[in-house]
């Protein structure tokens, strides 16, 4: 089965401008604490945007390596409203699901999600 795979950039979920030394810059004592923004290309991804679109990437990859909802309720091992929410992506996977799914079809997988070699 074939399925057509966006890229993250098509989703937009990344920063407009490319990621420089702030990425990888030590805090200053003032500044609080300190977050590590995840680059992916050299650019920032936005984590918000990235939790806020993976309901539909997630559906999208369920969609094109399995069945029916009822197929995701049984190889993930959740409850029937769970496969339903995550089939219709109103929600998605999360830790050892998402772990699961890489692991189960690696090749579907790098497609919808791509990390930088």
């Amino acid at each position: 089965m074939t399925a057509a795979v966006r890229r993250p950039s098509d989703l937009g979920m990344f920063a407009s401008e490319p990621c420089r030394d702030t990425c990888s810059a030590a805090p200053r004592k003032s500044s609080g604490p300190f977050l590590r923004l995840a680059t992916l290309d050299g650019r920032r991804i936005d984590p918000h945007v990235l939790r806020r679109e993976f309901p539909d990437r997630w559906a999208a990859f369920l969609h094109a390596t399995m069945r029916d909802a009822t197929e995701v309720a049984f190889f993930y091992g959740v409850t029937d409203r769970a496969a339903r929410d995550w089939w219709n992506g109103i929600t998605a996977a999360r830790g050892s699901s998402v772990v699961l799914a890489s692991r189960a079809f690696p090749e579907v997988f790098d497609q919808m999600f791509p990390v930088a070699a």
